[in-house]
């Protein structure tokens, strides 16, 4: 049984992983807890520790303190570290120090924590000092870039005599050069296609590396930097200096406001200049995934509040980002399927843009006053070009679009507010209340009161 100490100056954590993980099921049991490195130490003088998971940052006696003091006092004890730091450098010191494995805080989901005690526990049934370092120079790395790729792709396309290991959700290895036989068919192996679902990259400049750091690296890469690395070209060959360098973060905070406008700006659609800076400006912030995929859902609700009567349907999202490349298509076919609702061939890209521009205000400012020379003026259009165009392009008059806007959105105030009828009518551009009455009453069939206590 592989005794663990637990080390975290927060208790609630502390107490948390410890009572929230089946310890048994991994061949571990928690014989001790302290708060910070200098419990730590006077724990290990007087008691058989096998594994402490310590974290990082804390007083009195930090975790990479505690390290460099248990190497020399307590030589056999293994550690693993617990933290919140995600800054390289600081990742990178701590299993310079030794530690045998990395778990994040801000990624600590049951299914990434069972997997790092798996890890832990079969270091511990081999040869653990054996194990810590890289057995040779290359390897080959799979990982996974759609969700639900299979680990059996993988394998089937490998000698049966090949050692591969899961060394991270989606990220299987081809073990370390650890012998004459692994190299020579890992040397031998000319893969024709990559394995369905899977990136193959020959890692090479490992000889002498800390195996634990390598596997970190490796699973950090694929949480981030794959995203927006991946080409569809077949194996790529790359470093470790390489991977370390797409794995560090960005210099500086990326501007996510900025970011935001010129996603919502949508001048993107309009200019291919404008969508290439665009691609470039977002690729080069290499926002986390998740934090991309957020901000082309406000994309998607924007699109779908200011063309989807255009199109006649919802512009969907979901399911369809697992790479960079899967941003730029989606984004492209946006643009394309847009313009090719505008069923107007006799128009030029410059009018139906305008027409596209004049909705993106109408349904942005309907709550003000609008009148078709002003926005014409706005497109760069004079006032009855832009009526002509808008009407053929668009299929309905500036006015009347704009009134069908306004009583669609009176309807919805109507419907989920407690606002008078008064203030509906001035959220939706009407200064006079009797003349919204009409003109609501000539669009829907009945007043806004009756049309409130009919509750449709």
């Amino acid at each position: 049984m592989i005794k663990v100490l637990v080390v975290d100056d927060d208790k609630m954590a502390r107490q948390g992983l410890i009572l929230s993980i089946h310890w048994e099921a991994f061949g571990m049991r928690v014989i001790g807890e302290a708060p910070n490195g200098q419990k730590a130490l006077e724990f290990l003088a007087v008691n058989p520790v096998d594994l402490v998971l310590t974290d990082l940052a804390m007083p009195v006696l930090s975790g990479l303190e505690l390290m460099r003091t248990a190497r020399a006092q307590f030589p056999s004890v293994v550690f693993a570290v617990l933290t919140f730091h995600e800054d390289f450098e600081f990742t990178r010191e701590a299993l310079r120090l030794g530690a045998i494995d990395y778990i994040s805080k801000l990624q600590l989901e049951r299914e990434n924590l069972d997997a790092v005690l798996s890890r832990i526990r079969d270091r511990f049934s081999g040869d653990l000092g054996k194990d810590s370092q890289v057995g040779g120079n290359r390897a080959l790395v799979f990982f996974s870039i759609r969700s639900g790729a299979e680990a059996q792709r993988v394998r089937a396309e490998l000698p049966v005599e090949a050692e591969v290991e899961e060394v991270g959700p989606g990220v299987l290895v081809w073990r370390f050069d650890r012998d004459p036989h692994q190299r020579r068919l890992i040397e031998e192996f000319q893969p024709e296609a990559e394995p369905s679902g899977w990136h193959l990259v020959h890692l090479v400049g490992l000889l002498g590396e800390n195996r634990p750091r390598v596997e970190h690296l490796l699973r950090q890469y694929h949480a981030n930097a794959l995203f927006y690395d991946y080409q569809a070209t077949g194996p790529a060959d790359l470093t470790l200096a390489e991977l370390e360098r797409a794995v560090a973060a960005p210099q500086g905070e990326p501007d996510l406001a900025n970011l935001r406008s010129q996603l919502s700006s949508l001048n993107w659609l309009h200019h291919p200049s404008a969508f290439e800076t665009l691609v470039k400006t977002f690729r080069a912030a290499r926002l986390p995934s998740a934090t991309l995929v957020r901000l082309l859902a406000v994309v998607e609700s924007d699109l779908n509040r200011h063309f989807g009567r255009l199109t006649g349907c919802s512009m969907e999202l979901t399911g369809t980002i697992t790479l960079w490349s899967d941003v730029e298509s989606w984004l492209g076919g946006m643009r394309d399927f847009i313009y090719s609702s505008l069923d107007t061939g006799s128009h030029s890209r410059e009018a139906k843009a305008g027409a596209l521009r004049a909705l993106k205000i109408i349904h942005e400012e309907f709550g003000a006053t609008l009148h078709a020379e002003e926005v014409a003026r706005r497109v760069n259009m004079s006032r009855s070009h832009f009526c002509l165009c808008f009407r053929e392009i668009i299929g309905d008059s500036f006015l009347s679009y704009l009134s069908d806007v306004r009583i669609s959105q009176a309807k919805e105030l109507l419907r989920n507010t407690d606002l008078a009828i008064y203030e509906v009518a001035e959220r939706t551009g009407y200064a006079d209340e009797r003349y919204f009455s009409r003109l609501f009453r000539k669009a829907v069939g009945i007043l806004p009161r009756d049309y409130r206590l009919s509750g449709r």
